[in-house]
């Protein structure tokens, strides 16, 4: 059945957030992960361990306000509720759901992951858990995610491109810890690893025209322009394409690699940042399904 009729009804009438939220989590999704969460088996045994694992790391006694006289497996499970539902912050809420995700997941396999899942996108709360990368990441887009990101990380978890998917994980989580200047960097070398592994594997040799031991991503793009198969309408917009992606390199360049040492360029703007990994996913997606011919150059010559 898809849905029950208030669904059906709420979804026929348009009622479905279109935009996400991302500083808080609405009192009824917290709801609905903890009634799932509740449904583990051992719930009890597993919040304990997580209760423990985040008073270490936090650096508490205890994580909420609860009172209890005994540390028992119940007064544990109420003490992650605690923590979960009370004014804790969103950042605070979100390593909770993850590690409520992880458990579940190798509990459940992807059930009870894509359950909750389905509750925060129809709450409008732009986080999902990717089976991919078995973390929770940021959600921009619903479409651009579903035709985008999913399949980039799906590619990128191909043995051939493992460099390229360091690069493109480490972006998200350096994204995370607020190193702005590193998630460009990433972005960029992401981008560099599988141009040479696509150029590569059909016959396509690169060179650094300077001579450096390093190929930068220009060179690449430059190599990629004269070998890549397109249609023969988009042959006069090759130049574009090399610029979109290059867009990439130049803020790495700018901001990036050059950037203050002491943590993040005041030029650089998280959304503007968040811009550039979504926009290294499509480029990412591109390449890999792109047509290369070793013989074009020589042809157009």
């Amino acid at each position: 059945m898809a849905g029950l009729f208030f669904q059906r009804q709420k979804k026929l009438r348009g009622e479905y957030p279109t935009t996400f939220q991302y500083d808080k989590m609405p009192q009824t999704l917290m709801t609905q992960i903890w009634l799932v969460w509740r449904e583990y088996d051992d719930v009890a045994r597993a919040s304990s361990d997580l209760v423990k694992l985040l008073r270490q790391e936090i650096g508490t006694f205890r994580l909420s306000d609860v009172e209890y006289h005994q540390d028992t497996l119940d007064c544990q499970f109420k003490e992650l509720a605690g923590l979960f539902f009370n004014d804790s912050g969103i950042d605070m809420k979100l390593t909770v759901l993850e590690l409520i995700f992880l458990i579940l997941n190798n509990h459940f396999k992807d059930d009870k992951v894509k359950l909750i899942n389905r509750y925060m996108r129809e709450s409008g709360f732009g986080y999902t858990f990717n089976l991919e990368e078995n973390q929770l990441i940021r959600i921009e887009d619903e479409t651009f995610y579903e035709e985008i990101t999913v399949p980039t990380l799906s590619i990128l978890g191909q043995r051939k491109y493992q460099e390229a998917g360091k690069s493109y994980h480490s972006a998200y989580d350096e994204l995370k810890k607020g190193k702005l200047d590193k998630a460009i960097v990433d972005c960029s070398k992401a981008l560099e690893s599988i141009l040479k592994v696509r150029l590569k594997e059909n016959g396509i040799s690169y060179e650094n025209p300077k001579g450096n031991k390093e190929l930068t991503l220009a060179p690449l793009l430059n190599t990629m322009k004269d070998y890549i198969v397109v249609p023969p309408y988009m042959t006069s917009s090759l130049s574009n394409l090399k610029e979109v992606m290059m867009a990439v390199g130049t803020v790495r360049n700018n901001d990036g690699a050059h950037g203050s040492m002491d943590g993040i360029d005041p030029a650089i703007d998280e959304r503007f940042v968040r811009y550039m990994i979504n926009q290294t996913a499509a480029n990412i997606l591109f390449i890999a399904e792109a047509d290369f011919d070793p013989k074009k150059k020589q042809e157009t010559q």
